[in-house]
């Protein structure tokens, strides 16, 4: 790794590492895990997943409400068809080729609100440049990323997945109220709503 290569959270380690496991997948779709982590029972949510084969499908710990942190899903365990979470995770390993997280910010600046861009935010929107729902660098407003959230992520909960241990900054937690921040977390699809009306983002992914 080149000491200009931006590794702010390990974001260029996760996406490295991720994208070689996923080039190495002969299947259709495909689950993401942390190699630290483990689920005892995830049947549920493969079936779950098999629901919405056109989505990025993630469990709920640590996927953030929009209004704080705009397109923010959790990135502990992500299922998605193949060739699109390989072209994800590899255009976010470019992206932090020669390059650091002020640069790789300014060039979603129109999408997000927060002052630097996480590797969740970096994942969710390269996720959405691969397919092809963000066709220009329109502003977005709050219903439209609502909107982008809806039709392209899936939430899954942790709690169905039988035992399992889950890494936060180092620690490792087997309940997810340990986790899960009412003030900051969505628990389901269901929590997000449309306030106004508008189709700006129909306009831009047309």
């Amino acid at each position: 790794m080149s000491p200009t290569t931006e590794n702010g959270s390990n974001r260029y380690y996760q996406f490295y590492t991720t994208a070689r496991g996923i080039y190495l997948s002969k299947t259709e779709y495909t689950i993401k895990m942390r190699s630290d982590e483990y689920y005892t029972d995830i049947e549920d949510f493969i079936k779950h997943c098999y629901q919405h084969t056109d989505k990025m499908v993630t469990s709920n710990i640590f996927f953030r409400k929009p209004e704080l942190f705009r397109l923010h899903p959790s990135d502990h365990i992500i299922f998605g068809e193949t060739k699109k979470l390989l072209s994800t995770f590899e255009n976010c390993q470019s992206e932090c080729l020669d390059s650091n997280v002020n640069k790789i910010t300014s060039k979603y600046k129109y999408l997000i609100k927060n002052e630097s861009l996480v590797p969740e935010q970096q994942i969710a929107i390269n996720w959405l440049l691969v397919n092809k729902k963000i066709m220009s660098e329109k502003e977005l407003s709050d219903d439209d990323i609502i909107q982008l959230t809806k039709e392209n992520f899936e939430i899954f909960p942790i709690e169905n997945m039988g035992y399992y241990s889950v890494s936060c900054h180092g620690e490792y937690k087997i309940s997810p109220d340990m986790f899960f921040n009412e003030d900051m977390d969505i628990k389901s699809m269901d929590e997000l709503v449309i306030i106004g009306k508008n189709d700006s983002v129909n306009k831009s992914s047309n």
